[in-house]
C-alpha cells in the first residue's frame, strides 16, 4: 500500500518508518549535487533526465520539489524517522539556501530589497538570463518606490543590463490577460507537439529488479546502487519529459477550470501553473507554464493602472 505523505527515501513497514534504499540514494545525491553547487533547477532537470518519481510517485520535479526535500528536517533525523543526511551536511545546505535567497531577492535587504514577493524566483531577464531583483528605494519613506529589474543592471558601479524595469502590477495584470485567454481558449494549454506512445522498455524493467534485490541485502552496495539508477536512467529518460507533460497538462487543465479571475489576481494560483516568466525588451512577458507552453502577454505601461 502507498503510504501518503511519506517523504522521499522512506516507507512503512509493519507500522515502522524505515529507510527506502533506492529512494535514499537518490536523497542523498539531490544534497550532494546542491553542495556541489547546482542549482535547484539544475537538479529537478536531472531528477526529470533519470526519470525518478517524486514522493507523489509522478515523473514531476521542479525547483521547488527540490527545495521542499533540501529544507525536510526529518532527513537528518527525529524520534520516529532515522537519518538519511548528515546534520553537518543538512545545516550545510540551509546555509547556502540561505545565501541563494539572499541573492535572488527572496528576503528583505537593507536599503535595496523589499519584502518577499511571489515573484522572486520567476521573472527572468530576456537578454542576459540573469533573475530580476525587486528594488526598494526610498524604503518607508514619503516617494517609496518599487522596481523589478535585472540582477545585472548594475554591475561593476556601471549600467551593464538595460532590460526594461517592472512593477507588481504590471506582472499581476499580464498575468490575469493570461488567464483570461486560458479561460477563454483552455487548448491552448496542449502542447502542440504530438504525443508518441509510451513503450515498454525491457532494459530498464530489469535494471528495476536489480534495484529491488539490492534494497532487500541488509547492507546494500550505495555505489553499485547509484551506477544501476543512472543505467536505468538512460533508458527511461525519453519517456519521463512525456509523462512528466502530460500529467503537468492535466493539472493545468484542472487549475484553469477551477480559476475564479473575479477574484483578481492571486499568489497561489499563480504559482500553481507558471514555471517562470521571461521578460522580452519589446515589452512582453513570455510566460512558461508548468507543462512548458509559452504565452507571450503584451506588458501594460503603468501609467495605465
Amino acid at each position: 500500500m502507498i503510504q501518503r505523505h511519506m517523504p522521499l527515501g522512506y516507507r512503512m513497514v509493519k507500522g515502522k518508518i524505515e529507510i527506502e534504499p533506492e529512494k535514499a540514494e537518490l536523497v542523498r545525491l539531490i544534497f550532494r549535487e546542491y553542495l556541489e553547487g547546482n542549482s535547484m533547477y539544475r537538479i529537478s532537470d536531472k531528477m526529470m533526465e533519470m526519470g525518478v518519481l517524486n514522493a507523489s510517485h509522478k515523473p514531476t520535479w521542479t525547483h521547488g520539489t527540490v527545495g521542499k526535500i533540501l529544507q525536510n528536517q526529518k532527513y537528518q533525523g527525529d524520534g520516529y524517522y532515522p537519518p538519511i543526511i548528515q546534520k553537518a551536511d543538512f545545516e550545510q545546505v540551509q546555509k547556502r539556501r540561505q545565501e541563494r535567497s539572499q541573492e535572488l531577492g527572496r528576503i528583505m535587504q537593507p536599503n535595496s530589497f523589499g519584502k518577499a514577493s511571489v515573484f522572486a524566483g520567476y521573472l527572468v531577464c530576456g537578454i542576459c538570463g540573469q533573475p530580476y531583483r525587486r528594488y526598494v528605494e526610498h524604503c518607508n519613506q514619503p516617494g517609496e518606490k518599487i522596481n523589478w529589474k535585472c540582477k545585472q543592471y548594475i554591475n561593476g558601479n556601471q549600467v551593464f543590463c538595460r532590460n526594461i524595469f517592472l512593477v507588481d502590477q504590471q506582472i499581476e495584470d499580464a498575468f490575469m490577460e493570461l488567464v483570461k485567454k486560458l479561460i477563454g481558449k483552455p487548448e491552448l494549454v496542449k502542447p502542440k507537439i504530438p504525443e508518441k506512445a509510451l513503450p515498454y522498455n525491457r532494459e530498464a524493467a530489469r535494471l528495476t529488479e536489480q534495484l529491488q534485490a539490492l534494497g532487500l541485502q541488509p547492507e546494500y552496495p550505495a555505489q553499485e546502487m547509484v551506477s544501476l539508477i543512472y543505467e536505468r536512467a538512460k533508458e527511461q529518460y525519453q519517456s519521463a519529459p512525456i509523462r512528466d507533460r502530460r500529467y503537468q497538462t492535466e493539472k493545468l487543465m484542472a487549475a484553469i477550470r477551477a480559476a475564479e479571475p473575479e477574484m483578481g489576481f492571486q499568489d497561489t494560483f499563480f504559482q500553481s501553473i507558471i514555471r517562470k516568466a521571461i521578460v522580452q525588451t519589446d515589452g512582453r512577458l513570455e510566460f512558461e507554464l508548468i507543462n512548458g507552453v509559452t504565452m507571450d502577454i503584451p506588458i501594460r505601461d503603468s501609467t495605465e493602472n
